[in-house]
C-alpha cells in the first residue's frame, strides 16, 4: 500500500500503480460527507442541524471538512477527467463547512464544467441540486434529461396522493 492518497489497487493505462486508487479514496470521502442520506449533493441532511448535534462521531467528521477538503482540493484540477468529478463529488459536501465558504465559487466554476462535459444523469442531478440549493439558477446548464428527470420527481408525489397513499411532507 502507499500513502495516505494511495492504495495497491490497479493503475489505469498510464498512470502510476496506486493513482487508480484515488478516485475510490476521493468517492469514499464523498459518501462519508454526503452521498444519499448525508449533506452532500442530492443529501437530505442539513449540516450543523440538531441531528448533527446529538450524534458525537458525525460532529467529529463534520469538524475534518477543511482537512479534507484541503486533501482533495488539488484533484479538482487532475488530468483524468474521473478523478476530477470524484474530487467535485467529495468536495461539495465538504464545502458545506463555514470555514470553506470562499471556496464555493471555485466548486461553481468546476460543477459548471463537469455539466458541460458530463452525460451522467444520477452525477449531473446532484450537481444542479447542489447549485439549486446554493441559489443558482440552473436553466441554462441543464439538458433535456435533466428537466424531464426533475418533472418526473416534482410530479411523483402528487401521483401519490392521487391514489390515496400517505406522502410525508419535506
Amino acid at each position: 500500500m502507499g500513502g495516505p492518497l494511495r492504495g495497491g489497487g490497479p493503475a489505469a493505462p498510464g498512470r502510476p500503480r496506486g493513482a487508480a486508487v484515488l478516485p475510490g479514496r476521493v468517492a469514499a470521502a464523498d459518501r462519508a460527507g454526503g452521498g444519499r442520506r448525508g449533506g452532500g449533493p442530492g443529501g437530505g441532511r442539513v449540516p450543523g442541524t440538531a441531528e448533527d448535534e446529538e450524534h458525537p462521531p458525525l460532529r467529529e467528521f463534520w469538524a475534518l471538512r477543511p482537512e479534507l477538503f484541503a486533501a482533495v482540493r488539488p484533484f479538482l484540477t487532475d488530468a483524468d477527467q474521473d478523478v476530477r468529478a470524484s474530487a467535485l463529488f467529495a468536495a461539495l459536501p465538504l464545502s458545506e463547512h463555514p470555514d470553506l465558504a470562499g471556496y464555493r465559487p471555485e466548486l461553481v466554476g468546476h460543477a459548471e464544467r463537469f455539466l458541460a462535459a458530463s452525460t451522467d444523469r444520477y452525477r449531473r442531478g446532484r450537481v444542479l441540486a447542489v447549485l439549486r440549493r446554493r441559489g443558482r439558477d440552473t436553466a441554462g446548464l441543464e439538458n433535456a434529461e435533466d428537466r424531464a428527470a426533475r418533472a418526473e420527481r416534482l410530479r411523483r408525489p402528487a401521483d401519490l396522493k392521487a391514489r390515496g397513499c400517505a406522502v410525508p411532507s419535506l
